[in-house]
């Protein structure tokens, strides 16, 4: 993996960052999840595979078990929160209220294209919720993805549409 440093690809800021790369390649040889059924250990050129990929519970469980930190998480891969929109929405904004708040989201469904042909139904990424404001009928919402802080006015049903999964972070 110390020779893999450095090799990602098409990955924003850990393009540049080596001493990132390695950490993010040691914690996703160290966790495992349902995504390395069929590649359970790292060979050279798996960092820039679905090897390293990260699914919500291994990403929680990283958090509480490397990070030592208390989550409460809901939502999963496939299915979104069930909670419907208002109350989602109230959910995230009490969340941010008791500590860091992460969202699990499908990045295809924030920034529709009109030239996208076919939208995967699943998350992506996950980014930091900083604020989440209802103005109207739309919602603004602030958060911090791939190292540039990021301001953006939605729908309420994109919002919902967009979100596979909230993680509220605190400490022990």
């Amino acid at each position: 993996m110390r020779q893999a440093a450095g090799l990602l690809s098409d990955n924003g800021e850990l393009n540049i960052l080596h001493a990132n790369q390695l950490w993010f390649l040691a914690m996703a040889d160290n966790f495992k999840g349902y995504l390395n059924l069929f590649d359970n250990k790292y060979s050279i050129g798996d960092e820039n595979t679905f090897w390293a990929a990260t699914n919500y519970s291994k990403f929680n469980k990283m958090v509480r078990e490397f990070g030592g930190y208390h989550v409460h998480a809901i939502g999963s891969d496939l299915v979104r929160p069930t909670k419907s929109k208002e109350n989602l929405y109230k959910y995230m904004v009490s969340m941010l209220d008791t500590g860091l708040v992460m969202i699990y989201i499908n990045n295809k469904l924030m920034y529709p294209h009109k030239f996208t042909l076919f939208n995967v139904p699943a998350p992506t990424h996950f980014v930091v919720l900083y604020e989440l404001h209802k103005i109207n009928e739309m919602v603004e919402i602030k958060y911090w993805d791939y190292g540039l802080k990021t301001e953006q006015l939605i729908t309420m049903k994109r919002l919902k549409k967009t979100i596979y999964g909230v993680s509220s972070i605190t400490k022990r």
